[in-house]
């Protein structure tokens, strides 16, 4: 799906089809793009029909970085886009685990998953995978500040600032995180029971107060 405004959005390359939007938006050049549920392999470049239960696939995020969108789901789904428009199938090599995150990086791409996985492409057409350092699902991923922000279950946030060398860091509590964003106060990261926590530098976190039990 796409938006020039935020306000009408247009489901693109999905003929037929119908999609809920479900994570943030990329942006580029004034053209918003939303991750969206059901959205079919023929949307993105693959065989079938969008009305085919069989070629439905659930994308879970969406991120501009490096000149290119890059979407990714279940399944090791991948998929890259220059213009928001036309989708192209990758070639993840992760094929039995879900892909919950993406983000541009450091002249890089960045998709984090289950089971700590984390891949990297320069051009979103050739990925390798990266080691992180642990084996639990990771949900989300940003770039801001120079810096890579992973974050996943168990209160794990991992940092790195080339996309190659990861590295651990105390989030103080260890529900699990489902986002994070960068503002001008810094990265906060949010998660499961109302949980957030906050750093300037990415390296020190410190628990937030959120007035709720509900997952962030």
């Amino acid at each position: 799906m796409g938006s020039t405004d935020t306000l009408w959005w247009r489901a693109w390359g999905t003929p037929g089809g119908r999609a809920r939007v479900v994570r943030l938006f990329g942006i580029r050049g004034g053209t918003f793009l939303a991750a969206a549920l059901a959205v079919a392999i023929a949307a993105c470049g693959g065989g079938g029909s969008s009305n085919n239960s069989n070629s439905d696939r659930t994308l879970s995020a969406v991120a501009f970085g490096n000149g290119l969108f890059v979407t990714a789901g279940k399944e090791g789904l991948l998929f890259t886009s220059s213009d928001g428009t036309k989708f192209e199938s990758r070639t993840s090599n992760i094929q039995d685990t879900a892909l919950n995150g993406t983000s541009g990086g450091p002249g890089l791409l960045v998709v984090v998953g289950d089971e700590g996985t984390i891949i990297t492409s320069t051009d979103g057409i050739t990925w390798q995978s990266e080691t992180s350092g642990t084996d639990v699902s990771l949900q989300a991923v940003i770039f801001a500040n120079d810096v890579l922000v992973a974050v996943g279950y168990q209160g794990t946030i991992l940092t790195s600032t080339d996309g190659h060398t990861w590295v651990p860091r105390q989030s103080t509590i260890a529900t699990a995180f489902h986002g994070v964003g960068f503002g001008p106060l810094g990265f906060v990261a949010v998660g499961d029971d109302g949980g957030v926590v906050t750093s300037v530098d990415a390296i020190t976190w410190t628990r937030a107060v959120s007035n709720t039990s509900n997952t962030l």
